[in-house]
């Protein structure tokens, strides 16, 4: 599972995780909003999730954070 995360999703979740929103993140990474929305629901379906909250839970779990 962790092998199909990508290093650019590692990042979003990781900024995820420290409460920025999406136009945060894509400011921070230099990537559009509608890219950092993509990323979100590539996470929710690798990770098996439902929102962000199980992401950011999931993804500590998992030790991405």
């Amino acid at each position: 599972m962790l092998s199909k995360i990508t290093t650019r999703e590692k990042e979003v979740v990781k900024l995820l995780a420290q409460g920025l929103t999406t136009n945060q993140i894509g400011q921070r990474l230099d990537i559009s909003p509608t890219t950092v929305i993509t990323h979100r629901k590539n996470l929710r379906i690798k990770l098996n999730c439902r929102n962000c909250p199980e992401i950011i839970f999931k993804a500590s779990q998992l030790g991405l954070l």
